[in-house]
């Protein structure tokens, strides 16, 4: 009879968990419509490229998102390499599995974490464990990493961490029966997801930190020798400490300005104590959908005023409340101690941008499980009230989640709001031009009206940056994007005095990647004669003050400067110039092998083989399998160009 009881109920949780999983995804689904992010273009652009077997190569571990490269995570985009960026949809489809794979991974670590810590009855542990997931998983302020479809990087890092956290929890059972073996397992299931997690995203080195904090939870009146236990923990404890070390005031100076961010890693961390209380705020509390969203670039450091130092006594109290109440709430004390270490790279020292959403993906499951736990708890005393609480709130951050994945899914609707909910964003403002100028011309049936719809596409495209322009005074990007639409819209005025703005900003202004892109969009504009109040030459000399941002200097952005701006010179014709321009870039790349390509067909071009042949010589001894690769067939070219001079 017991045995009959117990089946039924194994397979009610199952049923259970299935209908979470079924769900979760339903609340997902609208959101797959959705439109390409700033990363997305930037990390996934390569897809263009794969065509073989090294150029898959290539991708997958040329990536430059992170100092590890994230292997793993861009060859889980090679299967859209074809249709790409066409097949988007596909790919955040995959996005959204991973999430609910991650849900029944979270569901199964709760489990067993309640189980092992011996906190509440096995039956009451999978209800609260399946309970605490799934609200994880609706949480609205998650949107943003599965429909964002670089981030992916995110997710599915946290899919081989909890792999391994799983895995390791499990292992618990093998050493009851072989200690010392058992916790070899333990640790080396750990260590192989660990290494997997991490060079999908760096984040994954935070595992053995979790896995730590779960360690003390679990072994809560556990059965293993102090001996396995200490060697187990000491190996978590060393690897969690050089992660520490790395992130220390001995490893880095805190003090130190970054120029490429605009502050130092002492400002961050002001910044970041009164962030987390927002994360926390949002994550928890039902919003407006509008609240949320992948655009938060024109979030400021904070000063140490009075509202920092409100957030770090906050701080400080849960923490010493969570360590003083260790043995009577220990499920308190994990839900701080795992949002802290979710929190530790991305959130404190590590020089990224200051706020995004995804952040908070594995950090905030701590306090999903500690107030199903306390509800749970609660039930005694409230009972309907509880059910019926717990179930409206459940109810409500779905259809909270359903409204921002539905909008999302509306990607003009998407970009119009969030462009107008921050005006200081320019990556909202750029995001909503590219989309108005993307929209199909379902209607335009004649050339007069085609021009019109053009016309009102670019007047709106134009008063959003202009708007934002006002908001952030010192942002680069948004004027080069204004300087664009002035020049399509024949606005001379509008033109110089952009151009005026962007000289005035460009060794001081604020700058990103978009900058270069929009660098190549102007010199293929102005190159054809398409601005007419700006010249090839005046547009070159907005490049060599960009040149001088220090935010720029590095290698890549200087290349594409260098680049561009020899694409002017050849525009006017001026080959002349065009080799003096790639002389200096060569100089400082030797490496480069568009500027190599780029010196060999201006040679061509300008019937001056010996430059060519000069710019070849002077790269034979470069350690670089691209270079190379490419010196014979540069080399063919001349020969063949050489030997067409001769004939003639």
């Amino acid at each position: 009879m017991n045995w009959i009881l117990r089946h039924l109920l194994a397979m009610a949780i199952r049923l259970w968990a299935l209908a979470g999983l079924v769900v979760v995804v339903l609340g997902y689904l609208p959101g797959i419509s959705g439109a390409l992010y700033y990363d997305d273009y930037s990390n996934l652009d390569g897809l263009r490229s794969v065509a073989d077997l090294e150029s898959a190569t290539q991708f997958v571990f040329g990536g430059h998102a992170g100092p590890l490269g994230r292997p793993v995570a861009l060859a889980s985009f090679l299967p859209m390499a074809e249709g790409w960026p066409g097949n988007s949809q596909q790919g955040l489809l995959v996005n959204i599995a991973i999430h609910a794979l991650n849900f029944f991974l979270l569901f199964c670590l709760g489990r067993l974490v309640l189980v092992r810590s011996r906190l509440v009855t096995t039956e009451a542990a999978a209800y609260i464990a399946l309970g605490s997931a799934f609200l994880w998983a609706i949480l609205p302020i998650l949107a943003s990493t599965s429909l964002i479809l670089i981030q992916r990087m995110t997710s599915l890092s946290a899919f081989f961490g909890l792999l391994g956290l799983v895995g390791y929890l499990y292992g618990y059972r093998w050493a009851e029966r072989s200690p010392y073996k058992g916790a070899f397992c333990q640790l080396a299931v750990l260590g192989v997801m660990t290494i997997i997690a991490a060079f999908t995203k760096e984040s994954g080195a935070l595992i053995p930190l979790f896995a730590l904090v779960l360690d003390f939870l679990c072994m809560r009146g556990g059965s293993l020798p102090s001996r396995a236990a200490q060697v187990r923990r000491f190996v978590l404890a060393v690897v969690s400490l050089l992660v520490l070390y790395r992130i220390s005031p001995f490893y880095l100076d805190y003090f130190a300005f970054s120029d490429f961010r605009g502050y130092s890693v002492a400002q961050r961390l002001i910044t970041q104590t009164v962030i987390l209380w927002e994360y926390l705020f949002r994550a928890f509390v039902p919003l407006q959908p509008t609240v949320f969203g992948p655009f938060h670039d024109y979030y400021g450091v904070r000063d140490a005023n009075a509202v920092f130092y409100l957030a770090l006594a906050g701080w400080t109290s849960l923490v010493v409340a969570a360590f003083k109440l260790r043995a009577k709430l220990p499920l308190f004390t994990l839900a701080i101690a795992w949002f802290v270490v979710g929190h530790l790279l991305e959130s404190t020292v590590v020089m990224l941008e200051l706020y995004f959403e995804h952040r908070n993906y594995l950090a905030l499951w701590g306090f999903c499980l500690f107030f199903c736990w306390l509800s749970y708890a609660a039930l005694k005393r409230f009972g309907r009230v509880v059910i019926v609480g717990m179930g409206a709130y459940f109810g409500l951050m779905w259809i909270l989640l359903f409204s921002i994945t539905s909008m999302w899914g509306n990607q003009s609707l998407a970009a119009e709001t969030w462009a107008a909910k921050h005006p200081g964003s320019a990556r909202a403002a750029l995001h909503a031009v590219f989309i108005e100028m993307g929209k199909e011309r379902s209607g335009a049936n004649h050339e007069g009206n085609e021009r019109y719809i053009e016309g009102e596409r670019f007047n709106y495209a134009f008063k959003v940056l202009k708007r934002t322009m006002n908001a952030c005074p010192d942002c680069i990007d948004i004027r080069m994007q204004a300087l664009l639409l002035a020049c399509k819209l024949d606005n001379a005025d509008e033109q110089r005095a952009l151009y005026s703005d962007l000289i005035s900003l460009a060794e001081e202004g604020l700058v990103n990647s978009t900058v270069i892109t929009l660098s190549f969009d102007s010199t293929l504009l102005v190159g054809n004669g398409g601005c007419e109040a700006v010249t090839s030459k005046e547009l070159g000399a907005l490049f060599m003050g960009l040149r001088e941002n220090k935010a720029l200097q590095f290698p890549l952005f200087s290349q594409k400067l260098y680049f561009s701006q020899a694409m002017l010179a050849e525009s006017s014709g001026d080959w002349s110039s065009v080799k003096s321009i790639l002389d200096k870039a060569a100089r400082e790349a030797q490496d480069s092998a568009p500027i190599l390509q780029y010196q060999v067909y201006s040679a061509l071009e300008s019937k001056d083989l010996e430059y060519g042949y000069a710019a070849l010589e002077s790269r034979a001894s470069v350690d670089s399998e691209e270079i190379k690769r490419l010196l014979p067939q540069l080399r063919h070219q001349l020969d063949s160009a050489r030997e067409v001079e001769i004939e003639r």
